[in-house]
């Protein structure tokens, strides 16, 4: 999928912490768009669109291959039980 295409179906924000990503960056910048397979590939995700979402590069970094039931365990150190 196209990022202009994710840019636009995501309104231009970061699905996992809602910033506004910025085209005109550098790559490597952390408000850079990204795709990001939401269930990564190396745990069964699929290359379909579906699975593809609009991330910042520095939540995509952080991210890895981590399940995205996960995140907010981690991010935010809720305790899942």
């Amino acid at each position: 999928m196209k990022l202009e295409t994710l840019i636009s179906k995501f309104h231009g924000k970061c699905v996992f912490c809602g910033k506004k990503v910025d085209i005109s960056l550098h790559q490597s910048h952390e408000d850079s768009p990204t795709r990001d397979h939401f269930i990564p590939l190396s745990n069964g995700g699929s290359r379909a669109g579906k699975n593809v979402v609009l991330s910042c590069r520095g939540c995509n970094n952080r991210k890895g291959n981590m399940d995205p039931r996960l995140i907010l365990y981690a991010w935010l150190k809720i305790s899942p039980e």
